[in-house]
């Protein structure tokens, strides 16, 4: 064999033996090539290679752990619902005055799966205060269905007449675990609960804190539960009050006809609360989160990709150093990248184990916020949905990727792309030295000297869509509970009169009186509220109407769609109502018990209370309302209810206002407090913060991106900076250059991101609003959008300085004699 020519000879240098060249040469034996040269790959770089894989398994880690999150956020409602065989609905036959029903008959419907029958138990808490105890005579009540889960201390014991467990709404108002209260009933004779209660006094002991989905979509002010042994011992003596929890065979398909047999067989208008529908009071809070923890994985993903990217490729181009040789000696593309790949197991074999355990050890940091709340077991858990695929698709991307980078592009691809991606405009009319950075923001490079501006440009997009979108829907909810009539709440609170300063369909002279002359007080209505029949479905009935005698400013529901009612014959209803009784805007239904027919004229949201949601329910006018509803009586009316609206003027907080009502009212007001707002944008308040969050993390992936794309530009780059600076390039102009470069990848990034994430921040907001429901005000967030525009530009500015220092420390003599 004649010898190899001198350059030849000093290249096969790097495999350190004559060996290495014998083996090369060997027919067939590229594979033992490849094999080799990755043996002496690893020998050479086995650290890096293990820290490789470390930043590999951490980005990965933690990325699945967020998603995984994501998947228990959007489950943690139904898993709880699963751990504590919660109800499909609830039947409330109280409400329309019938406190003892027989429940046999609803047993025995093909539908119904279990009837747990609770009772109502009113009284006054240590003395003072009114409340209301929840229990169960037959145990099934808390035994079977709604079994709470103990968070603390334990279950009471189903025999002692005093023990008491309390839901985490209420452990902060009553003793803590261990402690006690007292509760005075009302008795058997005191049907309509009102006076002194007159039954026995009973010394509570408080033994366990528990957790239930009534919590969270029924009772959020909290419950006290009582053991079927105080039931027992004391339910003949004191006022009882029965409702039931319904387990439906087919869930939700149920619905229907559970509603038309509690109408028959229970009693006529009892109002049916569909568990599942009011589920949405957590579910819209729980998508948020859901959707916020899945695009923290990605922006995770997308952050820690770039530099992962950045690491592994400058890691697997090592063998272009050696590619002349090799090619020359036989090996081909396919022998290369199989020779890489082999050198990256290690990194792809140490990132799988060290993905999995970031993310077992993130897990109990899964759930945050309300998911959290609602999760019936936060602690150490394994998504093996996510985390398995997720450490096998590590493994693959990795060793794909080395192989990819190790085989080389084809000549001239990088070339044409890049002369595809140049932007000549801006070079035939800009300064050189803004043309040069404009150029680079766009083109790859080749070889060594390749930037990875690819994956800068979209971190630029990326981080300022997912920027303005979050900003947009941020908006939007801030927006909803600044303005709560949104989604309802027309009135700033509520006036409940005395029955002494009512009369049979307004309220005294007197009150009337002295709440259009109170301080700051600017609109009066009055709003009555009954249950009635409603197709077949008991459902609440609303009407307002003026103070009598009074002229105020007028009080009306929120509408969302067509008109009010104005007179007989007309209704609006809620969208839920609508949608149970298949019913639009120019139908009719039939009211009342002498199912006179009305027609729909709009669609409307209204007072929302334990029993119904914000979205359920009738509007009718005053005339309508007492054709079909009777007169409330001197002594009140339990399924009647009625209050005074009251809206202040401009400047006048709720707290204020309720003071200055309180003192002016006095004794003709049995209760003054601040309008509801519903479950469903309370819980929004709880989310408010994550669009923030996620803003700013998208941010500092952007800065994260372009500021490793300048500072690779300009070590990578740093022989084309020294034949400009020798050819007369100043040292600002090679700033400039940086700085060009810098606000070319910003610029682009706003103007793809900006309109992008505009449209999907709306998108993303109707999706919020459209689930709640609220009406809807389509955000934007103009502000943010334009001051976003300057802060980018002075930030990739910034972010150029310290790339154009390391460009300016290298001496071009010294780098082009090196060349």
């Amino acid at each position: 064999m004649p010898p190899l020519p001198a350059r030849h000879q000093i290249t096969t240098f790097r495999f350190q033996s004559d060996r290495a060249y014998r083996v090369l040469m060997v027919a067939g034996s590229g594979a033992r090539a490849a094999a080799f040269w990755a043996r002496r790959d690893v020998r050479r770089r086995w650290r890096s290679l293990l820290v490789l894989g470390i930043l590999i398994g951490l980005t990965i880690g933690f990325a699945l752990s967020a998603w995984a999150g994501a998947r228990r956020t959007d489950t943690a409602l139904e898993r709880l619902r699963v751990q504590t065989n919660a109800a499909d609905a609830i039947v409330f036959p109280s409400q329309v005055g019938v406190a003892h029903p027989s429940w046999d008959r609803l047993r025995a419907r093909p539908e119904v799966k279990t009837v747990a029958v609770w009772d109502l138990l009113f009284g006054v808490y240590n003395g003072h205060e009114p409340a209301v105890i929840f229990g169960s005579a037959d145990g099934t009540y808390l035994g079977n269905v709604e079994k709470p889960v103990v968070v603390k201390g334990r279950m009471f014991d189903p025999h002692s007449p005093d023990e008491v467990v309390v839901d985490e709404n209420a452990a902060n108002q009553v003793p803590p675990v261990g402690g006690t209260f007292t509760y005075r009933f009302y008795n058997s004779k005191q049907v309509d609960e009102t006076g002194a209660p007159h039954g026995p006094t009973v010394t509570m002991h408080v033994v366990g804190v528990v957790k239930e989905v009534p919590q969270f979509v029924f009772v959020s002010d909290g419950q006290v539960l009582v053991s079927p042994g105080f039931l027992a011992r004391y339910g003949s003596r004191i006022s009882v009050a029965e409702n039931a929890d319904i387990v439906l065979r087919h869930g939700e398909a149920d619905m229907g006809t559970l509603r038309h047999d509690v109408n028959s067989l229970i009693a006529r208008g009892s109002p049916v609360l569909d568990a599942h529908a009011t589920s949405r009071r957590v579910n819209t809070t729980l998508d948020v989160e859901t959707t916020a923890l899945l695009l923290l994985a990605a922006a995770i993903l997308l952050g820690g990709g770039i530099l992962v990217a950045q690491v592994l490729g400058r890691s697997a181009s090592t063998i272009a150093d050696d590619a002349g040789t090799l090619r020359a000696l036989g090996m081909s593309r396919a022998h290369m990248g199989l020779a890489t790949g082999l050198s990256h197991l290690i990194p792809a074999v140490v990132a799988a184990p060290i993905a999995f355990g970031v993310a077992l050890l993130a897990s109990p940091r899964f759930p945050v916020g309300l998911g959290r709340r609602i999760d019936p077991d936060v602690g150490y858990h394994v998504d093996w949905t996510v985390i398995g695929p997720g450490m096998a698709l590590v493994v693959v991307l990795v060793l794909v990727a080395s192989v990819l980078i190790g085989r080389g592009p084809r000549d001239g691809r990088l070339r044409r792309l890049g002369a595809a991606k140049s932007p000549g405009t801006v070079r035939r009319w800009a300064p050189v030295a803004i043309g040069l950075g404009t150029t680079m923001a766009f083109e790859t490079g080749q070889g060594r000297r390749r930037i990875p501006v690819v994956p800068a440009l979209l971190a630029a997009v990326v981080a300022v869509t997912g920027v303005v979108a979050s900003l947009t829907i941020d908006h939007g909810i801030t927006t909803a509970l600044h303005h709560p009539e949104l989604a309802g709440v027309t009135w700033d609170t509520t006036v409940t009169p005395a029955n002494r300063a009512q009369t049979g369909r307004n309220i005294s002279p007197e009150l009337a009186r002295r709440l259009t002359e109170a301080k700051g007080v600017r609109a009066t209505a009055v709003v009555d509220r009954d249950v009635i029949n409603v197709g077949n479905v008991g459902a609440p009935a609303f009407s307002v109407r003026p103070i009598a005698g009074a002229s105020t400013t007028p009080i009306t529901f929120t509408l969302i769609s067509g008109r009010a009612p104005r007179g007989l014959g007309e209704v609006a209803i809620g969208p839920a109502t609508a949608k149970d009784l298949h019913v639009g805007i120019g139908d009719t239904v039939s009211v009342g018990a002498s199912h006179t027919r009305v027609k729909i004229v709009g669609e409307a949201l209204f007072p929302s209370d334990v029993h119904s949601e914000f979205d359920e329910g009738l509007w009718l006018a005053p005339r309508q309302f007492d054709a079909v509803v009777p007169s409330i009586g001197p002594s009140g009316s339990i399924t009647d209810g009625r209050v005074v609206a009251v809206r202040f003027a401009p400047g006048i907080s709720s707290n204020t206002g309720i003071e200055h009502l309180q003192s002016e009212l006095g004794p003709l007001a049995t209760d003054i407090e601040p309008s509801d707002v519903p479950d469903e944008l309370e819980n929004l308040r709880n989310v408010h913060t994550l669009p923030e969050v996620l803003a700013a993390f998208l941010g500092l992936i952007a800065v994260a991106a372009l500021g490793s794309v300048l500072l690779s530009c300009a070590r990578r780059r740093s022989h084309e900076f020294a034949v400009l600076r020798a050819l007369g390039m100043t040292r600002g102009n090679v700033r400039t250059v940086l700085n060009s470069q810098g606000t070319a990848i910003g610029l682009f990034g706003l103007v793809v991101g900006i309109p992008l994430g505009i449209a999907v921040g709306r998108l993303g907001w109707r999706a919020i609003a459209e689930r709640v429901p609220l009406s809807e005000i389509p955000p934007l967030a103009l502000v943010a959008a334009l001051l976003l525009i300057p802060a980018t530009i002075i930030a990739a500015n910034v972010l150029a300085l310290w790339p154009g220092r390391v460009a300016l420390s290298h001496r071009p003599a010294e780098e082009l004699r090196t060349e």
